[in-house]
């Protein structure tokens, strides 16, 4: 996952090898103003239920006294979904979001929004390196422009 951050010149990225998972912040063109690191095998991820019509996951990394909760999530179209249709298309191409909060003991410090047009969704990949291949996922369907 990846996006910029709305009005900032920041950027946030999840990147996974074989053994660990790293979340970077920083500005768009510079050195990560903040990089985390852990085993991939004790990552905080929630993956969504796929319940409804929102898909969404969310990993979280900690840092001594503050959390790092990084979210991502689109819209499916419900009706092609109750059609069983496989994987669903996302018909609603402008609804998608992500974003970071910050908190430290449970309290939200920063709440930040991602640009809409940055955000790039890995959820597929993640999952399928932390082993839960027997969950369903499927990832956003956008337009070709």
């Amino acid at each position: 996952m990846s996006c910029e951050i709305a009005g900032r010149d920041t950027h946030v990225s999840i990147c996974f090898d074989e053994d660990r998972i790293y979340y970077r912040y920083g500005t768009v063109d510079g050195v990560p103003e903040l990089e985390l690191e852990e085993p991939l095998a004790s990552v905080s991820y929630i993956p969504s239920s796929r319940i409804g019509q929102s898909v969404w996951d969310e990993v979280r990394f900690g840092n001594g006294q503050y959390t790092y909760k990084i979210e991502t999530g689109f819209l499916t179209d419900r009706e092609n979904l109750l059609e069983g249709e496989w994987p669903p298309a996302v018909r609603f191409g402008d609804i998608r979001w992500g974003g970071i909060d910050v908190l430290r003991g449970g309290e939200i410090l920063a709440e930040l929004v991602c640009e809409f047009e940055t955000i790039n969704f890995n959820q597929v990949d993640l999952m399928e390196a932390l082993g839960m291949d027997g969950v369903a996922v499927w990832e956003p369907w956008i337009a070709p422009e």
